[in-house]
């Protein structure tokens, strides 16, 4: 159950991978479309709900969310959590790219820097 199981296993790994990074960026597309309806009140949180409902964008991704929750319990009956976890890491590196090609949010070189070091670290990991 090493980097063999990984290799043997990364098509499920990918997929836990884009279903969790998918249903990031359609919440946040989502919540951008009801960023008036947010609001900490009993009224607010009903709005919010009703909304959340409502949105497509929300409703697709808590079902990628979902898709993802299953595919990464697959995941784990098949390889060691030590080995397989750090792969999560990717999540942050495709969530802050796609945001910045999807959504138009900023890329600064930090947030390169980290990107580089986050797969570095991972790549890292995979090899121990």
């Amino acid at each position: 159950m090493g980097s063999a199981s990984i290799l043997a296993n990364f098509p499920i790994i990918i997929t836990a991978i884009i279903t969790a990074v998918a249903s990031q960026l359609l919440f946040k597309k989502g919540m951008t479309t009801m960023s008036d309806a947010v609001s900490i009140s009993i009224s607010g949180l009903t709005t919010l709900f009703v909304g959340i409902l409502r949105n497509p964008y929300i409703l697709v991704g808590m079902i990628l969310y979902g898709v993802s929750f299953i595919v990464w319990l697959v995941v784990l009956s098949r390889v060691k959590l030590s080995v397989v976890y750090p792969l999560t890491s990717l999540n942050f590196v495709f969530v802050i790219i796609l945001s910045y090609f999807l959504l138009g949010e900023r890329l600064t070189p930090i947030q390169t820097a980290a990107i580089v070091t986050i797969i570095a670290g991972t790549l890292l990991l995979m090899k121990s």
